[in-house]
């Protein structure tokens, strides 16, 4: 998709309106100029997230997308591997209308994704040493304490090769700043800060999952797995084009192994386990693929 000023401009506004939902635009080849212009005049003429919401989840969670991710990011990409199949029964669990089982699952895979990646591309003082964080002295992982903390100092190294015009560019810096801002502010925030500043209600926040600090009914919701999901293809998105070269196959997603890939998920988990009457088979199902691959 070719991104001009004027998209981006729509793009960025959008992003705005979502911000507050602790939600953002993904990038999507299915998204244009026709999509941005109907959910901006949505948001301008309704103000309503309840409104606008159903137009961002197309883009998150329908059978095709959720398979998409899994066939050609969770799959190939370093970082996911010790996970996907954890992100597969967390979806099957959320299709079943299970989100609280879905919820939990998915809140320590943010932070196990992330160690991957902050193992496997460490962020080194002056290039040279392990850093620790000045205020608590302790590591995370092996150089970083928390993170929230590496993913802002990735998104400010991608800050440095921002292009005025590159729109395209620009609405990718968009993504980081979603991720790093949601991580830093809303999901790794310490419980209470959090509890005084949350507006809407829903509880977001890693440290009342991980520790039963509010009631499940409070926090598993459907709204919120949708989020861990939005977060961790956006992780998916990121890692992915800062190591382009490393998976260079993964650009050519439309030939005929891909689609022979991506079809046996989609028909046999994604679609058929979402019905009701498949919902007792889908661990059979899921084994199985895990099995054969």
């Amino acid at each position: 998709m070719k991104l001009d000023s004027e998209m981006y401009k729509q793009i960025t506004e959008i992003n705005q309106f979502l911000e507050k939902e602790h939600l953002c635009l993904p990038i999507h080849s299915r998204m244009n100029m026709t999509f941005f212009n109907d959910l901006l005049n949505r948001i301008r003429k309704e103000n309503e997230i309840s409104e606008i919401l159903p137009l961002i989840e197309e883009f998150i969670i329908s059978p095709y997308d959720r398979a998409y991710q899994t066939v050609y990011k969770y799959r190939e990409l370093e970082i996911f591997k010790p996970f996907y199949k954890v992100i597969d029964f967390a979806t099957l669990s959320f299709y079943r209308g299970n989100y609280t089982c879905s919820y939990v699952t998915l809140v320590p895979v943010i932070e196990g994704i992330i160690k991957e990646w902050e193992n496997l591309n460490p962020l080194l003082e002056n290039g040279s040493k392990p850093y620790a964080c000045p205020k608590c002295k302790h590591t995370w992982g092996k150089e970083r304490c928390s993170p929230q903390k590496y993913i802002k100092e990735q998104k400010e190294l991608f800050e440095t090769t921002l292009e005025k015009d590159n729109y395209y560019h620009n609405w990718i810096y968009t993504l980081w700043e979603y991720l790093a801002k949601l991580l830093g502010t809303v999901f790794y925030e310490h419980h209470k800060p959090f509890k005084k500043k949350s507006e809407n209600g829903e509880n977001f926040n890693r440290a009342i999952a991980s520790h039963m600090l509010e009631k499940p009914e409070s926090f598993c919701k459907r709204i919120n797995v949708i989020r861990l999901f939005l977060l961790i293809d956006v992780i998916a998105e990121l890692y992915f084009r800062k190591n382009k070269k490393k998976y260079s196959k993964l650009n050519s997603a439309s030939t005929l192994e891909f689609k022979e890939r991506l079809r046996f998920p989609y028909e046999k988990i994604y679609t058929e386990c979402s019905a009701p009457s498949n919902i007792a088979s889908y661990e059979t199902l899921l084994n199985n693929i895990h099995v054969s691959q």
